[in-house]
């Protein structure tokens, strides 16, 4: 019975754990979510790449008309492992906001820093 009683507890510590790490996977986010939000859920979509210079990866979007820059959102917190592709088309939702590590080369896209709220990718393209 003692045996049982030290699993059980022994279990439930790991659990306790493992909801640690996931809570600062979330204060990578919000981290991120403490700079000014200068566009709130965008929707859009994009193609995954990674950003050897900024070493986080990226969504890349079209402009949607000649009034309207490109965008590359820098990714907040950690992507999805099935989702870590360059060139992955993908639909998503999140926040936009000021991006500080360097300047956008002029005349190009947008840099924004993304949270992103939903994401999926799109098949068959």
């Amino acid at each position: 019975m003692k045996k049982l009683v030290w699993v059980v507890a022994l279990a439930a510590g790991s659990l306790l754990a493992a909801c640690e790490e996931e809570s600062e996977a979330v204060a990578v986010q919000e981290s991120c979510n403490a700079k000014k939000i200068v566009r709130e859920n965008v929707s859009g979509e994009g193609l995954v790449f990674f950003d050897s210079r900024a070493y986080q990866y990226t969504i890349r979007t079209k402009a949607k008309s000649a009034l309207e820059a490109a965008a590359v959102g820098f990714i907040c917190g950690q992507l999805p492992e099935e989702f870590k592709k360059d060139s992955l088309v993908v639909s998503f939702t999140g926040n936009y906001a000021e991006f500080d590590k360097y300047a956008a080369p002029v005349g190009g896209p947008e840099y924004y820093y993304l949270t992103l709220s939903k994401l999926e990718r799109i098949s068959g393209e």
